[in-house]
């Protein structure tokens, strides 16, 4: 079992996308399954629960999860990958055991 790193940093994530409208937040992890299997889903279980799916939108083709209450982004990618995301201009750089 682990020590709730990841949790705390899903929890922090939604806060900050819900709380500041158009924030564009990265959540990068070392391996991209675990990032998928791991970190995304804990992410997912902090959208609140009266958050409909209308209510936001995810690309697993971009890696990508908007809230469209808030038009918040919040991006997934692995850290061998990342850098290729460079584009956008992030609020938050989030990274969940690198």
């Amino acid at each position: 079992m682990g020590g709730g790193k990841t949790t705390a940093i899903a929890n922090e994530t939604i806060q900050l996308a819900m709380s500041y409208a158009g924030t564009q937040l990265f959540v990068g992890r070392r391996y991209s399954n675990d990032l998928r299997n791991n970190t995304a889903k804990e992410i997912f279980k902090f959208l609140p629960p009266q958050m409909g799916q209308e209510e936001y939108r995810y690309s697993s083709h971009y890696n990508e999860l908007l809230l469209k209450r808030t038009g918040s982004i919040i991006y997934f990618d692995d850290l061998d990958t990342w850098k290729s995301k460079f584009g956008p201009e992030y609020q938050a750089v989030i990274i969940d055991q690198a």
